[in-house]
């Protein structure tokens, strides 16, 4: 707490100073943070509808706004709109090397977005039981990381602000998309389920000894509630397979068969 209050004092003292950046990305990047550990999109159908519309929304505010209202509303915003004031909803990084001074931002939703759809295709990966690299995070990942970089050099070749969503949607979504059309996955990451093709997966429901959050599934005697795996309404006392941190759970259906996977498990009596 005394860091937290020292990083936002500090910031508020220096918003309008060369040195201000460095406690505005401190801040920016706890949010970010805090918005990946609470907000999951649960398949990838919900994924597409929202960077689709950011996609052309962005657009709209960059590159076309300035025909009705002579300017980008989005850069105008970004950069204080005149008033001189640095409000802490983008990421601020010093040019360095460049004679006209200036700093390099990135807006939070360039980041927020992309990353509910990277961090949905990291737990769908623990789902289906595949590592990082051979799975979806990791190509999404590189394909943020690539389009980050056609997005600077758009910028330096353009002068101007540039979308980063025009270049981070393709780079993160359509490699997803591409991925596993090749794949013969789309269906399952449309649903949110578990990968057919995937070591130890079900066709049904998401199947695997560990809730998205990437915790450690306990078997326990359930309240009444509905199976994350397949939303079925579950009776009280049913045995489950839960994630008490998360308040996640899979019904008998649904949770890990394999007895080995079981071994060592404690069975407790907890009210949902």
């Amino acid at each position: 707490m005394p860091i937290a209050l020292a990083v936002a004092v500090s910031w508020f003292t220096l918003r309008n100073t060369s040195h201000g950046w460095l406690f505005q990305d401190i801040i920016g990047a706890a949010f970010l943070c805090f918005i990946q550990r609470t907000l999951r999109l649960p398949n990838i159908r919900l994924a597409s509808a929202l960077l689709i519309l950011m996609f052309f929304f962005d657009i709209f505010w960059v590159f076309i706004s300035p025909l009705f209202f002579r300017s980008s509303v989005m850069v105008e915003v970004a950069t204080g709109g005149g008033t001189g004031e640095q409000v802490p909803m983008l990421l601020r990084i010093p040019a360095m090397g460049d004679p006209l001074g200036g700093d390099r931002m990135l807006g939070f939703g360039d980041i927020a977005l992309p990353g509910l759809l990277v961090s949905f295709l990291r737990r769908h990966d623990i789902l289906s039981r595949r590592s990082a690299c051979r799975g979806y995070f990791g190509p999404a990942l590189a394909g943020y990381f690539v389009a980050m970089c056609v997005t600077l050099v758009a910028l330096q070749i353009m002068k101007i602000g540039q979308p980063a969503l025009l270049y981070l949607v393709p780079g993160t979504l359509g490699t997803t998309l591409v991925l596993a059309w090749r794949r013969q996955e789309v269906g399952a990451l449309w649903e949110g389920k578990a990968c057919p093709g995937a070591s130890g997966a079900r066709l049904d429901a998401p199947v695997c000894n560990y809730c998205p959050g990437g915790h450690s599934l306990i078997l326990r005697a359930a309240g009444s509630g509905r199976c994350d795996g397949c939303h079925k309404a579950v009776a009280a006392g049913e045995q489950v397979m839960e994630c008490r941190q998360c308040n996640w759970y899979l019904c008998a259906t649904c949770r890990p068969v394999d007895p080995a996977a079981q071994a060592g498990v404690e069975v407790q009596d907890v009210e949902r």
